[in-house]
């Protein structure tokens, strides 16, 4: 859609945003970060961004509040921040954090002069089911931000096992995708997923890949030495959250058939839910993994510049509800892709057509052994990869041609 320079400019001086997500940088969360990337890249164009979320609860100790709210606030740039339940597995503390999150946003939706509110996925539906009916009777432009699909991957995790309860939250999500204007999704098979729960579609999906996460701004801590990252043979990181969805015991019994190559080496960069199992069960199997605890992203970003392949693992049928960010992470750094994922996978098809690294279904442990023994006898593809990876980031990925749609979804 072209927009005429004097069109976009009223467009831009009149409206103010919203934002409504649960998590916000500094939390130490890469959606949190990159939530907080496109706010701060909108309030250069529009009138106001407001947003509403929690208090951070994961961010380096040695920031003062005075230096936080230095660099989270601007005369641009509002930040709301509620006090809420930590949460855990209990779904009390997340109804209850969900409904405190919508409220507030319901309260500040009814009484002020927003024109879009943009609710997220985080936490699943019921926030944004209530923004969007309270955006509905204000007639104020609902998008809906899909970073992930529930009550998908609730019933896949086993998480929500009453089909009365999943039946409901089909419900009040498939009126929130109605209510939306676009939803917005990382991938087509995301928007496929959404697409089939109507019978005849007509909700209004766009397609936004996820940014990368942008630098931190604030942090303080030393960088880590590198020395021990560096290796002559072969090294996969992987840099996120260490949970559920990501099946990464798959990558530790693959590394069980690689005992006997002390140059291949897997690190798993991050913290979560399966971090202390995990350990234990590379410590059982003698694997050559490393484990190392959250860092900033700086350091992240240039321990990934060293490692050779980037691990991103989802378990099965995961990629029809979510797209991995860290895939995004890796590319930024010319590091090629190493993807344990179905091979209709958006994924999986890009690394295919764009041969930017390798992609093997999870549960082939044998099989991706022998792949990296491979890779690691024979280091000329390297050089190729590498470019091709940077260049698909750039053609695909980069910041200015993400921040490009969400403009062409605001300003539309």
């Amino acid at each position: 859609m072209v927009i005429s320079k004097k069109n976009k400019n009223f467009k831009i001086k009149n409206q103010k945003l919203l934002i409504v997500n649960l998590r916000f940088w500094p939390d130490k969360s890469s959606c949190s970060s990159i939530l907080f990337h496109v706010a701060t890249q909108l309030a250069k164009n529009i009138k106001k961004v407001e947003i509403i979320t929690s208090k951070p609860t994961k961010f380096n100790s040695n920031f003062t509040n005075l230096e936080l709210k230095k660099y989270y606030s601007s005369k641009d740039l509002r930040i709301y921040r509620l006090s809420l339940l930590k949460e855990n597995l209990s779904a009390i503390p997340r109804i209850f954090n969900a409904l405190i999150l919508a409220f507030f946003a319901s309260f500040k939706l009814l009484t002020d002069d927003y024109k879009i509110v943009i609710a997220t996925s985080s936490p699943p539906i019921l926030t944004a089911f209530i923004i969007s009916i309270v955006a509905k009777i204000k007639k104020i432009r609902f998008i809906y931000y899909c970073m992930d699909i529930n009550p998908e991957i609730g019933i896949l995790t086993r998480e929500f096992r009453n089909p009365l309860l999943c039946r409901i939250m089909f419900f009040i999500d498939k009126l929130t995708c109605i209510n939306a204007n676009p939803t917005i999704v990382h991938s087509i098979s995301m928007q496929n997923t959404l697409s089939n729960r109507f019978e005849n579609p007509k909700i209004n999906i766009n397609i936004i890949n996820s940014l990368t996460v942008p630098n931190n701004k604030i942090s303080k801590k030393k960088d880590i030495s590198l020395k021990k990252f560096m290796n002559n043979g072969l090294t996969i990181i992987f840099a996120g959250n260490i949970g559920r969805f990501q099946g990464l015991e798959n990558i530790i019994y693959a590394f069980k058939f690689l005992v006997e190559h002390k140059n291949i080496k897997l690190i798993l960069l991050g913290e979560g839910f399966e971090k202390t199992k995990l350990k234990k069960l590379s410590k059982s199997l003698g694997t050559n993994v490393e484990f190392i605890d959250f860092v900033s992203y700086d350091q992240a970003k240039n321990i990934i510049r060293h490692a050779d392949l980037g691990l991103v693992s989802l378990i099965p049928n995961m990629y029809k509800y979510a797209y991995p960010s860290k895939t995004m992470a890796y590319l930024e750094q010319g590091i090629p892709i190493l993807a344990m994922i179905e091979n209709e996978s958006d994924l999986a098809l890009d690394i295919k057509h764009e041969n930017i690294g390798f992609a093997i279904p999870i549960n082939q442990h044998k099989k991706l052994a022998n792949l990296l023994i491979k890779l690691n006898n024979n280091h000329n593809w390297k050089s190729n990869l590498k470019k091709k990876s940077l260049d698909f980031y750039k053609k695909k990925f980069s910041d200015k041609i993400i921040i490009k749609k969400w403009e062409k979804v605001i300003f539309k």
